[in-house]
């Protein structure tokens, strides 16, 4: 699979599909200002975030 992506995937390939490591849900969506409730799996916008989460928030979901 990696040959059919950039060479950087194999990481998260070996770990999250291969290992079956729990994907890093509340650290990853805390970089765009969201908040993960690991017990409910709600998600739900940061009081305040950061221009810089926002900013990331709109290049990856456009909100």
């Amino acid at each position: 699979m990696t040959e059919l992506t950039h060479p950087a995937m194999r990481g998260f390939f070996r770990d999250y599909l291969e290992q079956g490591q729990p994907l890093p849900l509340a650290e990853t969506l805390t970089k765009v200002g969201l908040q993960y409730d690991e017990k409910t799996a709600v998600i739900t916008p940061v009081a305040q975030p950061t221009p810089a989460q926002l900013a990331l928030r709109r290049a990856w979901i456009g909100q």
